[in-house]
């Protein structure tokens, strides 16, 4: 019995040949020679992979071409990770870039009114 069923969204990450795209598992082929599916692209230029593997198809999403196709729970999951990274990382650029390094004021006003010191200086790294 294979994992995934009929209507299963896919997410495909694309290649240096190939665009991203959003897949539904239209079939399931069981015989002597094969076992997976038939994907048909959602929306799209309505591409279809005639013969995907059921082990081609994950179920946690690593960002890079090892998982070329996620399911819909492993894409978003992993998008909303790194969504947060990117929000924290943007947080820490900001403060770090407007925070003066000598009374931790910010130069851009954004912590009420205050002005920095006279020593106010923006960090270089």
């Amino acid at each position: 019995m294979l994992k995934f069923n009929i209507g299963q969204k896919i997410y495909y990450r694309g290649d240096m040949a190939n665009n991203p795209g959003w897949f539904e598992i239209t079939e399931i082929i069981e015989d002597d020679y094969f076992r997976g599916y038939v994907l048909k692209e959602i929306d799209g230029e309505g591409r279809t992979f005639a013969r995907v593997f059921d082990c081609m198809i994950h179920e946690i999403d690593k960002g890079h071409g090892g998982t070329r196709f996620v399911t819909e729970e492993a894409y978003r999951k992993h998008r909303e990770e790194q969504l947060k990274k990117l929000q924290e990382s943007i947080a820490r650029i900001a403060k770090r870039c407007n925070e003066c390094l000598e009374c931790h004021h910010f130069s851009n006003g954004c912590d009420g009114n205050s002005k920095p010191c006279e020593a106010f200086e923006y960090e270089t790294r």
